[in-house]
């Protein structure tokens, strides 16, 4: 499928294309810069940042781009966003407020229209989108709005097309028109192929040709101006813009090193009785065959199935299992392979013994660790027995803090249906309430009838984005839930069997040393293999207890 663009912002505009049998989606972003002169000096902000939405604002980077809200937001530490009028849309004036000065702007007159050509034979169909982020770049004074769609499509043929057109004020283009340009592309029209994406686990998105030089990240020199009401580009999408095209920076030329080469050992020469000696013994000696070389066609040795990210490693992991008898041949095969002191000392040998191990060892599926713990007994007492365990970790969110992350972003969709406004409302009382710290897992109840009435109130996408945004704040803060057993701080997650290979849906309670949280990627969810102890159970709602040593990340490389 080719993605042809036609935008009057040049350098200004990106377009990306997630398409797939079912269905498609596509996200256009326009930057601009806001308007000069609309910096006033103020002591303090108007409104101060909610308590409830601290987790939105970033300290340590006061640029960080945050979405759009309907009540009050935060791009850096101590200044907030405000949309007067609520909603994201053409025209639409917002204020910038921060530390000792505020800026006043409103959003371009522009929009963007999506055209989807499958085939000649059908007809043209026009991608509904909307406005969906307003991202504020506090220290650059730019502002970038992002546009998404969505559709389905049941097509996957190489002369479909995608084409996206930026119109301006009153402009609006008919399916004809679309249809007639594209055929014959001018020098100042970006056309590039989309990202054809398939549903496979971990498939890469990324550009499979460019025909044309594409900036996905444009700077603010590229970006058009707003001055007053007005754009400063031409009133038609497909005119020339008034903004002429940067001269390409000068090649800086190369700088030589002031450092010399180490000069060559000086080695004797030879006397002519050495050289005489020398090729009398080469004619005498017997000649030796030279190596075949491989053919060309011999295999390369190339590591098949995924790679593995060892990100975390208990201190008494290798010290376990060298007193295990299964285990011993792996690290034995590690420890012969280099000898080396000053890595015995460091840790990276016990380290590499347990990449080894998670690497080569046999790997089991969560339903079949409870068997395990019955192969563990040994004259009537449980032995705990460390093994490896294979599928997608899972860790389970604070409940407390992911009903309060997911109120804060319902509420900036200021939902207009008594369904939603009733549960919310549920929801907060609940959070006042004084027995909140005896009963946390409260918080799940109210969380699923919050969600239960934003799916029955609000259409898709919409529900899965704020439950999505909802979760990804709580992992930033790596609010996991945690219970106080075996003498330290367990991190609670389950790991689940892989149901697309063929085996049965199959989950078990993991739990996780709180120090490896600070190792974790900030995802809730990933392919991993899981090496642990299998022990008894440690609750009265599992089997088993399986304690875990060593945790590697599976990634498709």
């Amino acid at each position: 499928m080719e993605l042809v663009s036609f935008c009057p912002l040049r350098g200004a505009a990106t377009a990306w294309i997630l398409e797939g049998r079912i269905e498609l989606r596509a996200s256009v972003r326009a930057t601009f810069a806001l308007a000069e002169g609309v910096l006033e000096e103020a002591d303090e902000p108007e409104d101060p940042m909610p308590r409830d939405a601290a987790w939105l604002s970033d300290p340590g980077d006061s640029r960080t781009l945050f979405r759009t809200a309907s009540e009050v937001r935060a791009i850096q530490a101590g200044a907030i966003v405000r949309i007067h009028g609520g909603a994201l849309h053409d025209e639409a004036a917002f204020s910038v407020i921060g530390r000792g000065a505020r800026i006043d702007s409103k959003l371009p007159n522009i929009r963007p229209r999506l055209f989807l050509f499958e085939r000649a034979d059908l007809p043209a169909r026009e991608l509904e989108v909307s406005a969906h982020d307003l991202a504020i770049d506090s220290e650059r004074k730019t502002a970038a709005v992002v546009w998404r769609a969505f559709g389905e499509t049941g097509i996957d043929q190489p002369a479909s097309r995608i084409v996206l057109v930026m119109e301006q004020g009153s402009e609006r283009l008919t399916f004809d028109e679309v249809r007639a340009r594209t055929r014959d592309l001018r020098d100042d029209l970006v056309a590039q192929r989309a990202v054809v994406a398939r549903r496979e686990p971990l498939a890469r998105l990324g550009p499979t040709s460019t025909r044309a030089p594409v900036s996905p990240s444009p700077s603010v020199e590229d970006t058009v101006s707003l001055a007053g009401d007005e754009l400063d580009h031409p009133t038609l999408p497909f005119s020339v813009p008034k903004i002429a095209p940067r001269a390409p920076a000068p090649v800086a030329p190369p700088v030589l090193s002031p450092v010399m080469p180490a000069p060559k050992e000086q080695r004797p020469s030879r006397s002519i009785g050495q050289i005489l000696a020398d090729g009398a013994r080469a004619i005498h000696s017997p000649r030796v065959p030279a190596p075949t070389p491989p053919p060309d066609d011999a295999p390369a040795n190339v590591h098949v199935g995924p790679t593995l990210d060892l990100i975390f490693v208990a201190e008494d992991a290798a010290a376990k299992l060298r007193k295990q008898r299964a285990w011993k041949p792996l690290l034995g095969v590690a420890r012969s392979t280099n000898d080396d002191r000053d890595a015995n000392k460091s840790g990276s040998r016990e380290r590499r013994d347990i990449a080894l191990a998670v690497q080569r060892g046999t790997s089991i599926a969560p339903s079949d660790v409870r068997t395990v713990l019955r192969d563990s007994v040994e004259e009537g007492i449980i032995v705990p027995k460390t093994v490896l365990v294979r599928g997608v970790l899972e860790l389970r969110l604070e409940p407390v803090a992911s009903l309060k992350a997911l109120l804060a972003t319902a509420a900036l969709h200021q939902p207009d249906t008594p369904a939603i406004g009733d549960a919310m409302g549920r929801a907060e009382a609940w959070l006042g309430s004084p027995w909140i710290d005896a009963a946390p897992e409260g918080a799940l109840v109210e969380k699923a009838r919050l969600l239960e009435s934003l799916r029955a109130s609000l259409k898709p996408p919409g529900p899965s984005q704020i439950e999505a945004a909802a979760e990804r704040a709580v992992v930033a803060q790596r609010a996991f839930a945690t219970k106080p057993l075996l003498g330290d701080t367990m991190v609670l997650a389950s790991v689940r069997q892989d149901a697309s290979n063929g085996g049965e849906a199959a989950s078990m309670r993991v739990y996780l040393p709180e120090s490896a949280l600070q190792s974790f990627p900030l995802v809730p969810r990933f392919p991993a293999r899981i090496l642990g102890d299998v022990m008894a159970p440690l609750e009265e709602d599992v089997a088993c207890a399986f304690v875990v040593l060593a945790v590697a990340r599976e990634l498709d490389l």
